[in-house]
């Protein structure tokens, strides 16, 4: 069951809900309408990784990483040792000194962090998390003001291996150009 310190009814309901649906298997697609969302699914990814992780994103954005449920479930998969976690950035530049999730990941020898090569391509607009090649987090435009209105940002699945692998297929194409992050304030 999942802690449930500071949180508001609706988060409350909303980790609830996406745990069992995580839980259960289900291919059900689940809405992602604001930052708390997003951390709740980022959350529970991690949490249940098992072997694989890859992250598409502008620069691992503090109020959505530095979420202290993010931290304590990165510190488990450091502590297992055992899934494999990719990063691809958008723009390395913007990286917060602040950034804890990124303190964890350059210390943990199974993150690899990368700046693709063209950072400015129509392609790199949606951003997305994959989990052990069947869940996924989906964000299609993460150049707008992501939480603005109430329309639906982003969308996740626990069980859809298909979209997954679909990602993974982008994701190794922003792969093969990209330069490994150097973060001279980690060394």
């Amino acid at each position: 069951m999942p802690i449930f310190k500071n949180l508001t009814f609706e988060e409350v309901a909303y980790t609830e809900n996406v745990s069992k649906l995580a839980d259960s298997g289900s291919d059900e697609l689940i809405s992602n309408g604001n930052e708390g969302h997003a951390q709740i699914l980022v959350h529970q990814m991690l949490l249940r990784a098992t072997d694989n992780m890859r992250i598409l994103s502008t620069f691992l954005r503090p109020d959505i990483y530095n979420d202290s449920r993010i931290i304590s479930a990165m510190e488990k998969i450091i502590s297992k040792g055992n899934v494999e976690i990719r990063i691809l950035l958008q723009d390395s530049q913007k990286l917060s000194k602040k950034n804890e999730f990124l303190k964890l990941c350059y210390g943990y020898n199974k993150c690899k962090i990368y700046q693709v090569a063209n950072p400015r391509s129509e392609e790199l607009k949606a951003h997305f998390i994959t989990m052990d090649n069947k869940a996924y987090r989906y964000c299609a435009d993460s150049t707008k003001d992501h939480y603005e209105d109430d329309a639906i940002q982003a969308v996740a699945s626990f069980n859809r291996p298909q979209t997954a692998d679909n990602l993974n297929k982008r994701f190794e194409r922003f792969s093969e150009d990209a330069t490994e992050v150097v973060v001279p304030w980690l060394q």
